[in-house]
């Protein structure tokens, strides 16, 4: 899976967002974002092999300086993004850890609740069958 990610363009929206909080506006980061991404892929390479002249490229016409899109790309990682998720539900490490160990202790609880139920059918079962017993004799 890693190495799917890795060749993959999944950091695109991190490296806009990243831009967005270096204050540059958005339509800004999705058109820089964007030509990364095409670049990227003409060249048929993930966006972290990008060469400076292409990165260069994709901030012309903008005043964003390439060394600033240079350095987030370059610390832009699916480990560092998945490390940045840190909404409810998101794919980040601690939010799926959570997630995992709520739904863990929703099936422990559902696996005592059965037990439960099963102690006392199992109960029932065995009164019925004393009466039973009781009313054949």
């Amino acid at each position: 899976m890693k190495k799917a990610t890795d060749s993959s363009y999944l950091i695109a929206l991190d490296i806009a967002e990243k831009l967005v909080l270096k204050e540059i506006p958005f339509r800004t980061t999705h058109k820089i974002t964007g030509l990364l991404v095409q670049q990227a892929y003409a060249s048929k390479k993930p966006l972290n092999k990008l060469t400076s002249k292409e990165i260069k490229q994709s901030v012309e016409g903008t005043k964003v300086d390439s060394t600033i899109v240079s350095e987030i790309i370059q610390s832009t990682t699916i480990v560092s993004s998945l490390k940045d998720r840190i909404s409810f539900g998101s794919s980040g490490y601690a939010e799926q850890k959570r997630m995992i160990k709520d739904r863990t202790k929703k099936i422990n609880d559902c696996r005592t609740k059965i037990t439960k139920r099963e102690n006392e059918l199992s109960n029932a079962l065995e009164s019925l069958a004393q009466e039973i017993s009781i009313l054949i004799k």
